[in-house]
Order: structure tokens, then sequence, then C-alpha cells
């Protein structure tokens, strides 16, 4: 059985996985909100990109295709939640 993966590896860019693991390696350290609004773009990006280049590629859909929508789904349109501000008042003795 010929390995279904082997055409695809010979056409995807290697760079937005490259990107992308860079970005999720950089979130471990300390960063502004907004980074994390980017690194969330940019790894829907890239399951985006790959998802359809599989897709383009092999003209069918694989558990590839449907783990990387999977990801582009729950990632980058899921809503942000914001959580209202706790007030703490200190109380003076």
């Amino acid at each position: 059985m010929e390995n279904e993966l082997a055409p695809i590896n010979k056409y995807l860019l290697r760079w937005p996985a490259v990107i992308a693991i860079i970005f999720l390696l950089l979130a471990l350290l300390e960063w502004p909100y907004g980074f994390y609004t980017l690194l969330k773009w940019v790894v829907t990006g890239v399951a985006v990109y790959y998802a359809y280049s599989i897709y383009e590629i092999i003209k069918k859909t694989n558990a590839w295709f449907w783990t990387l929508v999977a990801i582009a789904v729950l990632i980058g349109f899921k809503k942000e939640k914001t959580f209202p501000k706790i007030v703490c008042l200190k109380e003076e003795s």
C-alpha cells in the first residue's frame, strides 16, 4: 500500500509550518495580549493553507484535511471572551 501523503510532501511549502512553529514556541514566553491574537490568526491561516493545499493535491478529503479544518474553525473563528474586571476593595484598619 502506497503512502497517500507521499505526493503531498512533494508539493507543499514548508515555510508556513516553520512560521507557525516559531510563533507557537514564542508563545511560551510572556507577551502582550496582541501577540496571542496574532498567533491565533497565524495558526489559523497556516491550517487553512494546508487544508486547501491537501484538498487540491489529492482531490479528496482525508483525516489530515478534516484535522486542519477543525483547527482552523476551533482556533480562528472562536469569539474572544472578555472577562469583566474584578474590583477588589482593600479593607482599611
